[in-house]
């Protein structure tokens, strides 16, 4: 891991990217060597450093074009060791996108305690997560269908690393976010994991307020309907299986943030996720 300053990373970052970009006469969006740009990503990922950003480079990259780049780079981190624990799924369903999360000891319990040195840019998300009790290997032709699959709820916080430079920016240009984020698997690092629940239980009132050291910083708008069936069923169809993956047994799947996009500071975050319990994890 490199030991740079905030304001040194920056210049690295930006450093690499004016790199990358003298070869843009090279990578036009039906040319791009999406392996390569993979293991870019890979190995800004092993130094916790600022990640490509595809976007940038050449904002007219085709979605198919996002996903291979994105598929190269699970493929990279398996073969380092990972293992797929599940799926997501974000802006579904206006302007779906779908990523790999992985299992292992990137599956967190108890509470957490985490070093913003590990991380780009550390981001927690609250979400609801749907574990898998059965193989899925063809599309799913109904919510019913699905929900007999479906053999656990819990409630969940995404500990992602959105290491874009210059990421408060990039979040205003949704376009770009979108495809950027596509590109590095959704900006998936790890998960904090609840106890489960049963499949039944009550979703669609359930209040989700995230702190940090006790002052909220997010809570799910309930006036706001989330249709969380609707959003895995797009997730396991259309990104799941359309990309080559499978849901296996033990697998799951979170279907979107609902409190928000927080960016982490040092400190300590409870998600609290009313009948589903709290999570809470620390920040140094």
């Amino acid at each position: 891991m490199l030991n740079l300053s905030k304001r040194n990373r920056i210049v690295a970052a930006l450093a690499c990217l004016m790199i990358l970009c003298a070869f843009t006469h090279t990578i036009y969006a039906d040319e791009i060597d999406t392996k390569y740009f993979a293991h870019l990503i890979f190995d800004a990922k092993e130094r916790a450093d600022f990640l490509p950003d595809i976007h940038r480079i050449n904002p007219n990259v085709s979605e198919q074009i996002l996903y291979e780049i994105q598929k190269h780079y699970v493929a990279a981190r398996l073969d380092a060791g990972e293992v797929i624990g599940g799926f997501k799924g974000g802006f579904v369903p206006k302007a779906s996108v779908g990523g790999v999360l992985f299992g292992g000891d990137k599956i967190l319990g108890g509470k957490p305690q985490l070093q913003l040195a590990d991380f780009g840019l550390l981001i927690i998300e609250a979400e609801i997560g749907f574990r898998f009790c059965e193989t899925i290997t063809e599309p799913v032709p109904s919510l019913e269908k699905l929900k007999t699959y479906v053999c656990a709820i819990m409630p969940v916080v995404e500990v992602a690393d959105g290491a874009l430079a210059d990421f408060g920016s990039i979040k205003k240009n949704f376009t770009h976010l979108r495809n950027s984020l596509i590109a590095i698997n959704v900006a998936s690092s790890h998960t904090f994991v609840g106890q489960s629940a049963s499949p039944s239980s009550p979703l669609a009132n359930l209040p989700i307020v995230v702190t940090h050291d006790g002052e909220k910083i997010g809570e799910r708008d309930l006036a706001q309907s989330f249709d969380f069936w609707n959003n895995l069923l797009w997730i396991v169809n259309d990104y799941v299986l359309k990309q080559g993956y499978s849901i296996a047994e033990g697998h799951f799947i979170i279907a979107g943030n609902l409190t928000g996009i927080h960016v982490a500071e040092r400190g300590e975050f409870e998600a609290d996720f009313g009948a589903l319990g709290k999570l809470q994890l620390s920040v140094e």
